[in-house]
């Protein structure tokens, strides 16, 4: 019988909410890092070497990366770096295609989730590192959210060139001034997830209409 794994950041907790998804996830992974060997969370090493005892060719393969990226990581390293936003840009979408790639043959099926937008708001009064180091930067919500939206029509063309499953939803979860509506917060303001019971719900909708559950 056909598995089905989900490798991510730590936004891919989600799939453990979903039946019949074996889950592998890193917090605080980015598609930037993949390629550094010396990155603190060594996202790279630990997703591969999960696989590597396991035979899965007749399998399906989740990936769910690249909100740390749109919502922080590429407006921090332009500013860091005094470079340009798409080289940025391209260089953190780079990393995660080439990463996938590396697993194109190992899997009957690849999917590739849309990355989650942001949900700490310009004016939000939040405490946690991670919501300090995300006020840091410059971009605004609305800003960091069109990234996010330009960064996953660049996966719809990597999955329409190599004959992946996009798993598109960001539209349906914005609201009317195009941020995440209030509905898909989380109700913890400390926590920068998406509500994690509407989120599955979705997701788990979203994989059933592929064909993927």
């Amino acid at each position: 019988m056909s598995k089905i794994y989900a490798v991510g950041d730590s936004h891919s907790r989600v799939f453990s909410k979903i039946a019949n998804i074996t889950n592998c996830f890193v917090d605080g992974g980015t598609n930037m890092g993949l390629k550094n060997p010396h990155s603190k969370t060594n996202a790279r090493k630990r997703i591969t070497n999960f696989f590597n005892d396991k035979k899965v060719n007749e399998d399906t393969l989740i990936f769910l990366m690249g909100e740390v990226d749109c919502g922080f990581v590429i407006w921090y390293r332009k500013e860091k770096y005094n470079d340009t936003l798409e080289s940025q840009f391209n260089e953190s979408l780079n990393n995660y295609f080439d990463f996938i790639l590396e697993f194109k043959d190992r899997f009957k099926k690849v999917c590739i989730c849309d990355v989650p937008p942001p949900t700490i708001g310009d004016n939000d009064k939040v405490i946690g590192e991670v919501a300090n180091k995300r006020l840091g930067i410059k971009a605004t919500l609305k800003e960091r959210t069109d990234l996010t939206i330009k960064y996953n029509n660049k996966i719809s063309e990597f999955c329409e060139e190599h004959n992946f499953t996009h798993l598109k939803y960001t539209e349906e979860i914005l609201n009317e001034d195009g941020v995440v509506d209030k509905s898909y917060k989380n109700k913890n303001p400390k926590d920068h997830h998406l509500d994690s019971d509407k989120y599955s719900k979705l997701l788990h909708n979203k994989l059933k209409d592929a064909n993927i559950i």
